[in-house]
């Protein structure tokens, strides 16, 4: 009602509008930026309507037009040669340049005033967008029968639609009709060329119904640096699309997104290098949501220009949550173009939330041969009974690291028909379902380290580098993968394998504060090598580093066992810190006898039980029980009762 009643009081001068004539704010007083109306001396009704324009020093005079009949001026802005040069040209000149309702009729005016969005008014709002410059719009409802472009040099903003002199989060709204296809706003053109535009806090939406396919809320298209926040796109089967068209289109850094009723992807990078999307919210709430294709979808490429995307995708404390519905796919990798050149693989999900997935996260069809750089970092994934994984056969993954995330569902990596898997390292992550990790060939180097695996988990297939220090359940964890050098430690049971000497080109793994618990029907530590190498197992202490004097086990290539270590293979066998056993590396042994206990003690056979005395074992000696008068270096004769020490000469056994 209050609109209406200013209507009607505007309605004479809306109609004069273009006749424009100077006019006074007071008897012989001339309206100019310096006079009355801006200083509170100017008549009532002028101070009222306001001068806005002040800041616009290519005016000398406020023209204004009277009501009919009356000498109550009106303010009026003169068509500037910005609007002369767009060919807009203003309707109702009571509203500055940079103002939508400049270029609207009465009937337009009303209609967006009333919010009723009955009336088409995407001629004017256009009009306004080419001048260029900084456009601001009043906090109603538009209807739009046709989409809109912003232009590069255009920044559009919407004013304080809450009474709190401060822009509302999303500002006036921009309803495209639902018949309109492709994009309702575009930011920028196929032309831009690296040029800049903005959009902030301002609503996209379309009318009520099911969206048409393909239809974009605000399409980003060719431009360097936009400006894009607080903006929300509704009722579209895209919500905001990036686009690049090579050579134009780099980097974007946008903030505070919000979607809701997406019917296919929220987010398309679509060929565009560099997209960093910060502090936004996908989805929807309060039954304002429907079920879509993905999140996030990756796509494009050039198969000419190495400085064409999609390259890099940055996803930072945001929010992926569909409340009543699912999306299918968190991130789906697809449509990329044949033999696309891209210089760098780079994404990153940090400190986001991500729920209501109904297939898996991460997703590719057979155009992604690699995947590359993956970085995935303290964030919350929270649906229950998917995977992780929905990866395409053809499709590789490289480089990937997750770190201190939540994980509800499962996660599976396998290996692929075509598509190579390597370098993935997981740190500090919880699991609650099952992890199953199969190494597909000896090229591939797995870690996880500090991770809880709550569910069963199991490792399995050929690996390069394998280690797995996490936490599991120990009666669900199935470990029958083969590495070249591998390091599995569940729980603290751990079997180190693979571990041979620098000179067979591999390094040493050191394992601080190892536990290892033995199981029956198992070895706890085991050392592998491959043929015509050595395998080892050194140890050393008191802050010393593994070297030729640490202590060493060894089996050599020529299958010799040995105990001591690369200096003087000194051997030393100690109980309560004494010297028990010692075996210097100048020969001999050395035994220490205690003052109570055994000092050393052999097995006792008889004088027939001896085994054949030969050059082979000369000079061995066995205590015998059934000595017959016995003589030193006298051939033993068994038969009787007397303990002797037997000793082959290498010929015989002589009482010794």
């Amino acid at each position: 009602m209050k609109h209406l009643l200013w209507l009607l009081l505007l309605l004479p001068a809306l109609v004069h509008a273009q006749a424009l004539s100077p006019v006074n704010c007071a008897p012989a007083v001339p309206c100019s930026l310096s006079g009355p109306a801006l200083t509170g001396t100017g008549m009532p009704l002028w101070q009222d309507f306001g001068i806005i324009n002040a800041n616009n020093s290519a005016l000398n005079t406020v023209l204004a037009v009277p009501f009919a009949n009356s000498n109550i001026p009106v303010p009026a802005y003169p068509e500037t040669a910005a609007e002369s040069s767009a060919g807009s040209t203003p309707v109702t000149y009571i509203y500055p340049q940079g103002n939508p309702l400049r270029y609207m009729t009465a009937t337009q005016i009303a209609d967006v005033m009333m919010s009723d969005a009955s009336v088409d008014v995407s001629g004017a709002i256009q009009a306004a967008l080419n001048v260029g410059g900084q456009v601001l719009v009043p906090c109603y409802v538009y209807r739009l029968a046709s989409s809109v472009t912003i232009p590069p040099g255009t920044y559009v903003t919407s004013g304080d639609c809450g009474g709190s002199g401060i822009p509302t989060s999303y500002g006036a709204t921009w309803q495209c009709d639902l018949a309109v296809t492709g994009a309702c706003v575009t930011l920028g053109s196929a032309s831009a060329n690296n040029s800049s535009a903005g959009l902030t806090h301002l609503t996209v939406s379309r009318a009520s119904g099911t969206p048409p396919s393909g239809s974009i809320g605000v399409l980003v298209q060719g431009l360097f640096d936009p400006v894009l926040a607080w903006v929300r796109s509704r009722n579209h089967s895209i919500g905001f699309e990036f686009l690049a068209n090579v050579p134009g289109g780099l980097a974007a850094q946008v903030n505070n997104l919000n979607t809701s009723l997406i019917s296919d992807a929220h987010i398309v990078q679509n060929t565009w290098p560099e997209l960093k999307i910060s502090s936004s919210r996908f989805g929807g709430e309060s039954g304002d949501y429907s079920s879509c294709n993905t999140y996030v979808r990756i796509q494009g490429g050039s198969a000419t220009s190495s400085t064409a995307g999609p390259n890099s995708l940055y996803l930072v404390n945001d929010q992926f949550d569909q409340n009543g519905s699912t999306c299918a796919y968190f991130l789906s990798f697809v449509n990329q173009t044949a033999d696309a050149v891209s210089s760098l693989d780079d994404y990153v999900v940090a400190d986001s939330h991500v729920e209501t997935v109904g297939t898996a996260y991460i997703h590719s069809d057979s155009t992604w041969p690699l995947i590359d750089r993956v970085r995935i970092s303290n964030s919350d994934f929270n649906t229950t009974g998917i995977d992780f994984f929905a990866l395409n056969a053809a499709t590789g993954v490289n480089r990937w690291q997750l770190s201190n995330n939540t994980i509800e569902g499962s996660f599976t990596l396998d290996p692929h028909s075509t598509g190579s898997i390597s370098n993935v390292t997981m740190v500090g992550n919880l699991i609650f379902q099952t992890v199953t990790i199969t190494g597909p060939d000896s090229s591939f180097d797995f870690s996880s380290v500090g991770d809880e695996w709550v569910g069963n988990g199991s490792l399995a297939g050929t690996f390069r580098n394998l280690i797995m220090a996490s936490s599991v359940p120990v009666t669900s964890f199935t470990n029958t993968a083969a590495a070249t050098r591998s390091l599995v430690a569940p729980n603290g049971n751990a079997t180190l394998s693979g571990v041979v000497s620098a000179g067979a080109g591999f390094t040493t793994t050191s394992v601080p504060g190892l536990t290892c618990t033995y199981s029956t029907g198992g070895a706890c530590v085991e050392a592998t090598a491959a043929s015509g190498h050595e395998a080892r197992l050194e140890i050393a202490g008191n802050g010393n580093t593994v070297g030729t004097t640490s202590f060493q086990v060894r089996q050599t290539t020529a299958n010799e066992a040995i105990l001591g270590n690369l200096a003087d293979a000194a051997l030393r066998l100690e109980t309560d810190g004494s010297d028990r056993v010692d075996v210097p590396a100048t020969g001999g042994l050395a035994i220490d006898a205690p003052t109570s206990g055994v000092a050393l003690q052999m097995p006792v056979t008889t004088v027939a039980s001896l085994p054949s005395c030969t050059s082979s074992i000369k000079g061995a000696m066995y205590p015998v029980s059934d000595a017959s008068s016995p003589t030193y270096g006298g051939t033993l004769t068994g038969g009787s009762s007397t303990y002797a020490i037997a000793l082959c000469n290498g010929s015989a056994w002589v009482a010794h």
